[in-house]
């Protein structure tokens, strides 16, 4: 009875040594042999992976655009962002033949201001251009890259006081080729401190 008692009780340790080599064994499992689907879902972090040995990802198609729109779609917009248009108010001081300042550019089009200033009145003219031939630029067909009045214009009163479209105005731009835009703002001269002012914003 000692005997198998004794014997009992070697065979048992024997086993619990053999189950703990068991489980602290690496070399028991052969590298590379096991395949993803041998894994729990959702087992392993990065405490398991070594982060700056994965290589860089695949640029996705399209990467380059969000929503199906390019970066520069959520650029401007009266400076909140949000479609196309001046990026804030614009500024710009007058000169006797006309001081041109670009407004905005979307896709074909570039929306630009004049603002002329004889010494006694200020006034400003927003043209708009296509590089695409026979644009539709606020109701006027016009040829490729040939400034066109929108009509969107800045005059100073009679008694020659600063002007203002207090009304916002909309300029409507569209493509032979599908391109379109369309802004609204307000536009001023002689006042908020300079001598011509513009500020659209709108969508493509």
């Amino acid at each position: 009875m000692v005997v198998a008692v004794i014997a009992l009780v070697v065979a048992a340790s024997g086993t619990a040594v053999a189950a703990d080599h068991l489980v602290a064994g690496d070399s028991l499992i052969k590298k590379t042999s096991l395949s993803g689907n041998r894994l729990r879902d959702h087992t392993l972090t990065g405490l398991q992976i070594k982060l700056s040995a994965l290589g860089t990802v695949p640029k996705a198609k399209n990467a380059d655009e969000l929503g199906g729109k390019p970066a520069s779609f959520y650029g401007g917009g009266g400076g909140g962002g949000g479609g196309i248009g001046t990026n804030g108010v614009v500024k710009t001081s007058g000169s006797l033949n006309g001081t041109t300042v670009t407004l905005f550019k979307s896709g074909p089009f570039k929306v630009t201001m004049t603002c002329t200033d004889d010494g006694t009145n200020t006034s400003s003219e927003i043209d708009a251009s296509s590089s695409e031939d026979q644009s539709n630029l606020n109701g006027q067909f016009a040829s490729a890259n040939t400034p066109t009045d929108t009509g969107a214009d800045v005059e100073p009163t009679p008694d020659g006081t600063a002007g203002s479209l207090f009304s916002p105005a909309t300029i409507a731009l569209v493509a032979p080729s599908g391109a379109s835009a369309i802004v609204t703002g307000m536009a001023g001269v002689g006042s908020l401190g300079t001598g011509c002012w513009a500020d659209f914003t709108g969508v493509q």
